[in-house]
């Protein structure tokens, strides 16, 4: 016998598969009994000549749709259509019996056309996802398959003692077909859309239970600040009171204006009720924004629920000793707080290795406060609490688990890094989508379930227009409306005697003075001393129309060039856009038949019209970024006329050194155009001290 490791190229479904062939039959005892497993080896089973089932008498415990590693198979909502076919393979092709309780192990015989046992696996193994090795099993389970001909014939023998002994069992398949046919039976829209609600809601009820999560005996409801909170602001109150009891942190990140100081006060509020200790944690700008409600200060309208936590700037945790307000830092009891109150929590979001010999404010923060001492909740306050990458929010989370990646494993999440990793993957490729397809709801879909699971967990966001929808505007009043902006372009002056600014500009544009051009003031034998390394390329341009494109709604016009390296293909010959486009007239078709280049690069520079401009380089695929000349690009327009300046390095891909002459290409997408339809230049040179279509001087 031979182990079965059950994962990579040596799996149970591997052994499986090259025997399951028309006319031979299998022997199967298995605990349970996946539709998904089912899926994986359907056109196999219904090839076979004979199919012996040994099942648990209970159907409960074949979990028919699978567990944990099948939730990308129950995603694709083929569950009905499966169970119908699992339903007609079992009526024609199989014979079932049921174990007299549970089946505490798996095992299968296959047995060729010539009744020979060929194979036989046996051990902690089912006709599951996880049995079978298509997804991640226990690595504890331990699966043996045959080696010899011997071994096969003997545990075939056990196989058909097991079967004699439980004799002939007419209905042994028909509970399971009805339930299968029960599953594949059409319900009506309605039946499905309660089974939903009451699958993601019937708990609601008691996880939002205030009576339950906000203790009255605290005396919280009597507050000042609780009696000032709105309906909607009470619900968030409650909601962090809740997520801060079950996972040890929670992010309020209402939008700004609905009040999260207020919600967070009411929760500091009830915590010391409970006799905890409170620290805030704010920005030094901020500071008297918490400061003030513990003041003996006439303007503070909470002055009688005394609050009485102690406030420290962001700044403090970068410093051992000194005064912060009333607080000397060098003898507080950094391990000794409860809750820890994070407003503008966003500032933390960037998790940087410390330098040697130093420990930076995130690392100070988990280790001195979080991880040290009592155990620590985390209430974080920030309205954009992800900034650039979805990181910034892994990294605030930390805060509530102490850094512990599997801290809501309990809860559906195995990894808080992959997860937030894999939806950083989707959203990068959502940003890469055709703009048309670049929607909201895309975007939801493309996150995935994980990752809503996570926020859901954690956070609190309300929108204004949430608050509207969902609690009205009778309490609150009306939130003001954002007036559009009022763009205002006035002349230089009232009476209208001094000329437009555009023929001001036009008019400077045309002059050629000495000061627009400094390196002429050095003599021609120095000038290379002071710009040896870069080439500066001026397109002057009309605009042409008529392109069938108009998708570019934010540019007018698009200017891009290119130059290629000795290794591009008869770029010398046919020009650069000649050489990279398989569709134009003498490309050299490439070994992928791709549209680009198959060898080499060309650097390729770009100015769009609204001001953006594009370094990048074209090799096996078209990259709009990391290019090598340190391209950059300016451009405006007089009257019908643009004017593009491009600035490039004279090293890069494309190597421009004196005395040579190197292929250059031109591209105008104009017309608001955003793909093809562009004018192009075909088989242009530009020489640097040589002979060339175009010659670059010194100025």
């Amino acid at each position: 016998m031979k182990l079965v490791q059950n994962s990579g190229s040596d799996r149970v479904i591997d052994l499986l598969l090259p025997h399951l062939v028309s006319g031979s039959r299998l022997g199967c005892v298995t605990p349970s009994f996946s539709l998904h497993a089912f899926a994986e080896l359907r056109d196999a089973l219904n090839g076979l000549g004979q199919v012996q089932l040994v099942l648990p008498a209970d159907n409960e415990q074949l979990e028919l749709l699978g567990g944990e590693g099948d939730r990308a198979q129950r995603n694709r909502l083929q569950a009905r259509w499966l169970a119908n076919q699992c339903a007609q393979w079992l009526t024609q092709k199989a014979e079932v019996r049921r174990a007299h309780g549970r089946v505490p192990q798996g095992a299968a015989v296959l047995t060729g056309a010539s009744d020979e046992p060929a194979q036989v696996v046996l051990g902690s193994f089912a006709l599951s996802s996880e049995g079978l090795g298509l997804a991640p099993g226990n690595p504890l389970n331990l699966i043996q398959a045959s080696e010899s001909p011997e071994e096969a014939r003997t545990l075939a023998r056990w196989f058909d003692q097991q079967w004699s002994a439980l004799r002939h069992q007419p209905d042994g398949a028909q509970s399971l077909v009805d339930a299968l046919k029960g599953m594949a039976a059409h319900r009506a829209p309605f039946e499905v859309y309660a089974l939903i609600l009451h699958h993601l809601l019937g708990n609601r009820d008691e996880a939002l239970d205030e009576d339950r999560i906000v203790k009255a005996a605290t005396g919280i409801r009597n507050t000042v600040i609780w009696k000032k909170l709105f309906k909607f602001q009470r619900d968030g109150v409650v909601g962090a009171i809740d997520k801060l009891a079950r996972f040890g942190g929670c992010i309020i990140a209402d939008s700004v204006g609905l009040g999260k100081t207020f919600e967070a006060l009411a929760i500091i509020k009830y915590h010391e009720l409970r006799n905890d200790r409170v620290l805030v944690l704010a920005p030094k700008r901020l500071r008297d924004n918490w400061t003030l409600y513990k003041a003996n200060d006439r303007r503070d309208i909470l002055a009688a629920d005394r609050l009485n936590y102690d406030v420290l700037n962001h700044t403090d945790l970068s410093r051992d000793g000194g005064q912060s307000g009333d607080i000397d830092l060098a003898h507080v009891n950094w391990g000794n707080y409860d809750l820890v109150v994070i407003d503008e929590s966003h500032n933390f979001r960037n998790k940087k290795s410390p330098k040697q010999g130093s420990e930076t404010r995130y690392h100070r923060l988990m280790r001195k406060i979080i991880r040290e001492g009592v155990k620590t909740r985390v209430l974080m306050l920030s309205a954009t609490p992800v900034n650039n990458r979805l990181s910034d929010l892994r990294n605030q989370i930390a805060f509530a688990t102490e850094g512990d990646d599997t801290a809501l494993q309990d809860h559906g999440i195995a990894s808080i890094e992959q997860t937030t990793r894999k939806a950083q993957i989707q959203f990068n490729r959502w940003l890469e989508l055709p703009e048309e397809e670049r929607v909201p709801g895309r975007l939801v879909e493309m996150l995935g379930f994980d990752y809503f699971t996570l926020l859901d967990h954690l956070t609190i966001a309300r929108s204004r227009r949430h608050v509207e929808r969902y609690y009205g505007t009778d309490e609150t009043g009306k939130f003001p409306g954002r007036l559009p902006p009022i763009n205002i372009k006035a002349d230089v002056d009232l009476a209208g005697q001094f000329r437009a600014i555009k023929d001001i500009n036009l008019e400077i544009r045309r002059l050629n003075l000495a000061s627009y051009a400094p390196l002429r003031y050095v003599l021609p034998h120095k000038q290379a001393a002071y710009d040896a390394n870069n080439l500066y390329v001026r397109l002057t341009f009309k605009a042409p129309a008529g392109g069938a494109d108009h998708s570019d709604k934010d540019n007018e016009v698009k200017a891009t060039m290119m130059f290629p390296n000795d290794k591009v293909p008869l770029a010398d010959q046919a020009g650069c856009w000649s050489a990279c486009h398989e569709d134009s007239k003498g490309m050299p078709k490439g070994k992928d038949k791709t549209k680009y280049v198959s060898a080499g690069a060309m650097d390729l520079m770009q100015w769009k019209s609204s001001g953006k401009s594009a370094d990048g380089f074209v090799a096996d695929k078209r990259n709009m970024e990391g290019g090598k000349a340190g391209a950059t690009a300016e451009g405006a327009k007089a009257g019908d006329t643009y004017t593009v300046t491009f600035t490039r390095k004279l090293t890069g891909n494309a190597v421009l050194a004196a005395g040579k002459a190197v292929p250059f290409g031109i591209a105008i997408h104009a017309d608001n155009a955003a793909g093809r339809f562009h004018h192009v230049s075909f088989g242009h040179t530009i020489g640097l001290g040589a002979d060339g279509d175009v010659k670059a001087a010194k100025q």
